[in-house]
């Protein structure tokens, strides 16, 4: 299979990914990514496994053997995609050691509601630490998505 630009994942297996309707990404201080995951890979059924492996004891998270870089995206990449919710104007402090960026969408509300859940939970246990957590809605792209295929 072809592979797609720098990542380490074949065009398919990136296409699901870009698809999901739950994403993490978490990037250094330089953008660059250093973990990619999305709901599909977390395991569970009636509650996603986010943090099966105690990945957000740590910090920064440990994802080593659950998420691997995905180098297709970078902090310059996700801020372009990034729609400004009305008046708020997308400024990400770009110097913290470490970049959370969360894809989540209401078509899983429960599954949304568990990892922003989890996201909050690790900033405060976490709040002296250099980290930037930015939640995305992608209601939008979906349903936009599924207009389409009707």
């Amino acid at each position: 299979m072809r592979a797609v630009r720098e990542t380490n994942l074949p065009a398919p297996k990136l296409a699901q990914h870009v698809m999901q309707p739950l994403q993490m990404r978490i990037l250094d201080r330089t953008g660059q990514s250093t973990m990619s995951l999305v709901n599909c890979d977390v395991g569970g059924i009636f509650k996603l496994g986010w943090n099966r492996l105690n990945s957000f004891d740590t910090f920064p998270p440990n994802l080593k053997d659950i998420g691997k870089p995905d180098t297709t995206f970078n902090l310059k990449v996700e801020l372009e995609k990034i729609v400004p919710f009305h008046n708020w104007e997308s400024k990400i402090n770009t110097d913290a050691d470490v970049v959370i960026i969360i894809h989540w969408t209401r078509l899983t509300t429960r599954y949304s509601k568990d990892l922003i859940q989890l996201m909050n939970n690790y900033k405060a246990k976490f709040k002296d630490e250099s980290l930037k957590i930015v939640f995305v809605n992608t209601d939008n792209l979906f349903v936009n998505s599924l207009a389409m295929t009707i």
